[in-house]
């Protein structure tokens, strides 16, 4: 037996996960009054930051760099990605993982396809336009 493992109640040796979750089992209300405390500890320096700051602390704040805060080549990318003139995007299939189409996509596929089967775990983006229609 090594130090790792102590008897269990029948004799066998218990491993160091057994001990854990039964330490856990049995503390179960002083760990969690404990992660209660951390959380309103962590909450109180947040509202004292922003108090500090004097900013408007909110459930909904996140912080979003302006575009002047974007790298170089980050913002040369962002601006590469937008497509202000109206295209035409092609139709396609999307991975939806263990997720099921709905029976919308489903029809919508079958009329593109000439009435195949979408496949599993898939669902149909058909064609569509995208852009704003302004010259860049």
């Amino acid at each position: 037996m090594t130090d790792n493992e102590a008897p269990s109640e029948d004799g066998e040796p218990t491993s160091v996960f057994q001990k854990s979750k039964n330490w856990v089992k049995k503390n179960r209300d002083e760990i969690m009054l404990v992660v209660v405390l951390a959380g309103s500890v962590a909450l109180q320096f947040a509202r004292d930051y922003y108090a500090e700051e004097g900013l408007e602390a909110s459930e909904s704040s996140i912080y979003i760099p302006p575009v002047s805060d974007l790298t170089p080549e980050a913002e040369s990318e962002a601006q590469r990605r937008q497509s202000p003139e109206k295209h035409q995007v092609k139709g396609a299939l999307v991975d939806l993982g263990d997720r099921r189409a709905s029976e919308e996509a489903r029809e919508k596929y079958r009329q593109a396809t000439g009435g195949d089967e979408l496949p599993d775990g898939k669902t149909y983006r058909p064609p569509h336009e995208r852009g704003s229609g302004e010259a860049a």
